[in-house]
């Protein structure tokens, strides 16, 4: 098993004009961590999101996710080993409308390891650990936006991934929820030992977690 679930080596991504926007000598994350990426708009937190995510090629350098490479996947094998390490938490949610609380989970372990017949309670087990067992069978229309959340948080753990970002998780809800929400994320990444990145410029984020980093602090100087 690799020390770290994610790991940057000298990791440079420009706009059009070489100028670079992400350029990190190193960064890593085990299992245990959970933590904050912060900084302003434009300070290149949603590019590095991307890069860790495989949605971009680095220009230079390594990302490793559980010791894989993602630059040198092809995009086929990218996609599918992003969908079983990588869990996702939208600031917008992203729920498919259509379906049900339960469908949108038993979705996304199409992309996962876990058997067929094992789909359903497992989904249902995450549901109800998020505090949703009366709402299994709701679509999002019918959830208050904290339960939206939640049925997000629960998808992205849903293919029991080694790492969790989250984009701006909490944007969405009114100071109680989004308060009980990033508690929640956290606690539920824990026992599942995924790494945690959440990715925020708000300040409550910032008060429910010990480790925040600045990407800018990340960043090489001129």
């Amino acid at each position: 098993m690799p020390d770290h679930v994610l790991e940057l080596r000298g990791v440079r991504k420009g706009y059009g004009n070489g100028a670079p926007i992400v350029d990190i000598a190193s960064f890593a994350m085990d299992r245990a961590s959970r933590m904050v990426l912060a900084g302003e708009s434009g300070s290149g937190k949603t590019t590095f999101l991307n890069l860790v995510s495989g949605i971009l090629d680095p220009d230079a350098g390594e990302i490793l996710v559980d010791g894989a490479d993602l630059a040198k996947l092809s995009g086929r094998d990218r996609d599918a080993y992003r969908g079983r390490k990588i869990g996702f938490v939208f600031q917008t949610f992203n729920l498919l409308q259509g379906f049900t609380a339960l469908d949108n989970l038993q979705v996304a372990m199409m992309w996962g390891a876990t058997p067929r017949p094992e789909r359903r309670s497992r989904a249902e087990h995450l549901l109800e650990r998020v505090g949703l067992k009366e709402h299994l069978h709701k679509r999002p229309s019918q959830l208050s936006v904290g339960q939206q959340q939640r049925v997000g948080i629960a998808r992205a753990l849903v293919n029991q991934p080694v790492l969790v970002l989250a984009d701006e998780p909490s944007a969405q809800l009114d100071r109680s929820n989004a308060e009980r929400v990033l508690d929640l994320l956290k606690e539920v990444c824990a026992e599942s030992a995924a790494a945690l990145l959440v990715v925020a410029h708000d300040a409550l984020v910032f008060e429910r977690f010990e480790k925040v980093v600045q990407i800018a602090d990340l960043n090489r100087k001129p």
